[in-house]
Formats: structure tokens, C-alpha cells, sequence
């Protein structure tokens, strides 16, 4: 049995003139996300998910989800399970983030 859920999601392709070994040994990945994710408004990085390198300089794709409702059976939300702090009622949806980029 396969179950298959649709979302909306954000992809994003983006090229840095480095190459990909420098990518990886100067940690560039998390400062990447974390800089996105300032960028963009987003407290819950797990959002954000790199999900294709490719070489030549370095061309990233990067996926933003929704962000994860984490309703108990109730119907009340229990927060944002990786940062309690700001529920996901406090994060910007797909459809708000990709405003800011068009």
C-alpha cells in the first residue's frame, strides 16, 4: 500500500562560485539554511531541506515545506516541536514566503 499526501512546497535552485568540496568542509551547508531561513522569516529550519548538489560552481536545491502542525487528537496545537517557542501559527506558509520572492 502506498500513501501519498500532497503539500505545497517551495523549490529553489541556487549556484555559489565555489566548488562543491568547499562547500561541504567549511560547513557552508548550515550557514546556507540559516541564512535562508533569516532571510525568509522561517524559525523552524527543518523546513528547509537541501535535496540536490550538483557541480560546476555549486548549484543547490533547496525544498520549504509548510510548517509542521503538530495537533494533538484535542484539536489543539502543541507547538513547533523544534522550536517550542514560535508555534507554527507564527511561521510564514509557502504561500507567504513565496510573495517575498516574486
Amino acid at each position: 500500500m502506498v500513501q501519498l499526501e500532497l503539500t505545497d512546497t517551495i523549490q529553489l535552485t541556487t549556484k555559489f562560485a565555489i566548488q562543491a568540496p568547499e562547500f561541504f568542509t567549511n560547513d557552508l551547508r548550515s550557514t546556507f539554511i540559516s541564512n535562508l531561513c533569516a532571510l525568509l522569516g522561517i524559525t523552524d529550519y527543518s523546513r528547509v531541506k537541501i535535496v540536490g548538489i550538483r557541480t560546476g560552481s555549486v548549484i543547490i536545491d533547496t525544498l520549504i515545506t509548510e510548517p509542521v502542525s503538530t495537533e494533538t487528537n484535542s484539536g489543539t496545537s502543541t507547538g513547533n516541536p523544534t522550536n517550542p517557542t514560535n508555534p507554527p501559527s507564527a511561521q510564514p506558509s509557502v504561500k507567504d514566503i513565496n510573495k517575498k520572492l516574486n
